[in-house]
């Protein structure tokens, strides 16, 4: 996959790597340099529900955090 850096120096991280990785629009990442191996590495900070964005009210479900109130809209919909 490859990607291209826009004039401000910035590239969009693939909708699938996201999602494997469980970032959210909005949520903080530390990025880092490997020089000796000239790559650039990317570590998401905090927990957030994987389909709000939010960081309150946090459950694991599956390995994956989701709030209160996205859990409790997906449970209403089973």
């Amino acid at each position: 996959m490859n990607r291209k850096l826009d004039e401000l120096g910035r590239i969009v991280i693939p909708a699938d790597i996201r999602d494997a990785l469980g970032l959210v629009p909005g949520q903080a990442l530390t990025v880092g340099l490997d020089l000796a191996h000239k790559c650039i590495t990317l570590i998401p900070q905090g927990a957030y529900c994987r389909l709000c964005g939010s960081g309150e009210g946090l459950r694991h479900v599956n390995g994956k955090a989701i709030c209160e109130k996205c859990l409790q809209i997906a449970l209403a919909d089973i």
